[in-house]
């Protein structure tokens, strides 16, 4: 079972889906980052890169995956929160605040500006 508390160093794995809005020049824009439902993620786990991207990419039906450290979305600001579902261990959310769920555009920048493209498009 994993920990409730999600360590700075642990990774989280986001895809993203070959549309449009979502990307600009091969690389994901700002609005991949925004979702009023609470930023969508996976955490690693202590699973190894590979099979994080590769469970994703299969559940997700995309290649594209972005990856960034819970210790980063700290240092923007934002939370990073477990919240695992029954079919998926894994999920997390990334949330502005206790109180708010949407990144605000800024924050959604910041962590476009943060994210390591680990496969695009």
């Amino acid at each position: 079972m994993l920990p409730t508390e999600i360590s700075d160093s642990e990774t989280l794995f986001k895809a993203i889906k070959p549309i449009n809005h979502l990307w600009k020049e091969g690389v994901p824009s700002s609005a991949a980052f925004k979702d009023s439902k609470g930023l969508s993620v996976d955490r690693d786990g202590g699973r190894s890169k590979s099979e994080c991207i590769a469970v994703l990419q299969e559940r997700i039906g995309t290649k594209a995956v972005v990856s960034f450290t819970a210790g980063e979305c700290r240092s923007i600001g934002v939370m990073p929160l477990a919240k695992p579902l029954m079919n998926n261990p894994f999920h997390a959310e990334v949330h502005r605040n206790l109180i708010e769920v949407s990144l605000s555009p800024s924050q959604a920048k910041k962590l476009r500006d943060l994210a390591k493209l680990e496969i695009g498009l």
